[in-house]
C-alpha cells in the first residue's frame, strides 16, 4: 500500500497526506495549507519508493532478515523525519549538487 503513495509523493508536486490536509482536516482548525513539494522531498519520495519495493521483493523472495534489517533502517530515517525534521535522503541530495555544482565551478 506504501509504494503507489510514494510514487504519487515522488512524482507531483502533492503528497497524497498532503491533500487530505489541505481539502479536509485543516478546515476543522483554521490553518493554512501546504505549499507544493519542493524538488528535493520528491526525489526523497522517490528514494523511499525503491526502498520499500526493495523490500517487499526481499520479503517475497524469502530473505526476510536482510528485508526486516533494511526495514528498520527505513523507519529509523522516516522516525528522523517526523521527530527532528532530518532527511537523510535530502541531505545526501544536497551534497551530490554541491559537489557537482562545485566541479562545474572550477572547470
Amino acid at each position: 500500500m506504501l509504494v503507489p503513495i510514494g510514487i504519487v509523493a515522488g512524482w507531483t508536486s502533492r503528497h497524497p497526506f498532503d491533500l487530505i490536509w489541505n481539502y479536509g482536516l485543516r478546515h476543522l482548525t483554521g490553518s493554512p495549507a501546504l505549499p507544493p513539494n519542493p524538488q528535493r522531498r520528491r526525489h526523497a519520495f522517490k528514494l523511499a519508493t525503491i526502498f520499500l519495493v526493495a523490500i517487499g521483493l526481499l520479503f517475497a523472495f524469502g530473505y526476510a532478515t536482510v528485508a526486516l534489517i533494511l526495514g528498520a533502517l527505513m523507519v529509523a530515517v522516516c522516525g528522523l523525519v517526523t521527530s527532528v525534521n532530518f532527511c537523510v535522503p535530502s541531505t545526501m541530495l544536497n551534497i551530490v549538487d554541491t559537489k557537482r555544482n562545485e566541479r562545474r565551478g572550477s572547470s
